[in-house]
């Protein structure tokens, strides 16, 4: 699923949030085996979020991500690296090329790479363990 974009300044909330995985992002995965991930931001940790994800989708719920979360994130550990260091490599003249850089290059991500990044998962699960939570390097 390409990124989805949103207006300068704006702000997302728990209820707009919750239109968004109703609408895109339950629409685009279906019935697949993946496990929903998050960060902690406050639309994300919403009652009304929490409780709509816990009946229809497989997710990890707030009280389970470690403080250092990121490192067990896949887009925030490799893929958003991974498009930003292509998508950048040339001067957009303005933020609409830069959207459509991006997104060329999101769609352009190889199943194998994607493949590889989640299969590192497990030792990076084993890592932040390591580190009682913490912060782990590459």
């Amino acid at each position: 699923m390409p990124p989805i974009w949103f207006p300068t300044g704006y702000r997302l909330t728990g209820a707009d949030y919750l239109e968004l995985l109703k609408t895109k992002i339950t629409k685009k995965s279906g019935k697949s085996s993946y496990v929903f991930q998050q960060d902690g931001a406050p639309a994300h940790t919403c009652k009304a979020v929490q409780d709509w994800m816990e009946t229809n989708m497989k997710f990890w719920p707030k009280t389970m991500w470690p403080p250092q979360s990121p490192d067990l994130n896949p887009l925030d550990f490799s893929f958003w690296w991974h498009v930003e260091s292509q998508a950048c490599r040339v001067r957009h003249s303005n933020v609409e090329d830069l959207k459509t850089s991006v997104e060329k290059k999101w769609k352009a991500m190889k199943r194998s790479y994607i493949i590889t990044v989640c299969q590192a998962f497990r030792r990076r699960v084993e890592a932040v363990i390591e580190a009682k939570g913490g912060e782990i390097h590459k």
